[in-house]
């Protein structure tokens, strides 16, 4: 048995720094993750916005270069239908690969993509031989795709698989 001889207000005085260093502790493990967020935080924000100001410097840099490009592109299209070539040579295709996604009915799959020239023909499969026709019905109806063909429609293990051709058309802006 431990009997403490001091008197009352001294025996108290220890319990009350150490609830004042537990609770300063505590106070401190909880601000410290988030003062290292919050300065995790500043400098990407800080990061960024030195990129910003990179990039809008790159751009008024560049800009006086847009009207002659856009001329250049101009020119282009027209020298190609003059010519009377469907698409022009350094044609862009993700303009046609987003239009064939955007077309494509729920179901059915294309499974291969063939670009020859200013032709691209599409293998895939298909449930139905609705969704066959309505693809090819879409893709008829296209801004950006003229007279496609159905070649091949024939019954496999997984629906029915088709083969499809579709002329490709010059993009205009």
């Amino acid at each position: 048995m431990k009997i403490n001889l001091l008197p009352l207000a001294r025996q108290r005085q220890p319990h009350r720094y150490r609830a004042i260093a537990l609770l300063a502790l505590g106070v401190l493990c909880v601000s410290a993750p988030l003062v290292y967020y919050s300065y995790q935080q500043r400098q990407g924000l800080e990061s960024l916005r030195n990129e910003e100001a990179r990039l809008i410097a790159r751009v008024a840099a560049l800009s006086p270069l847009d009207p002659l490009l856009q001329e250049y592109v101009s020119l282009e299209q027209e020298l190609a239908r003059i010519k009377g070539e469907a698409v022009p040579t350094q044609a862009k295709l993700v303009p046609f690969l987003d239009e064939v996604a955007r077309l494509l009915p729920d179901r059915v799959f294309v499974e291969e993509l063939a670009l020859e020239e200013a032709r691209l023909s599409l293998r895939g499969v298909t449930p139905t031989y609705a969704l066959a026709a309505e693809f090819l019905r879409v893709l008829a109806g296209s801004e950006l795709f003229a007279d496609p063909v159905l070649s091949v429609l024939h019954r496999g293990d997984a629906g029915y698989s088709f083969d499809i051709v579709v002329e490709l058309r010059a993009v205009v802006p």
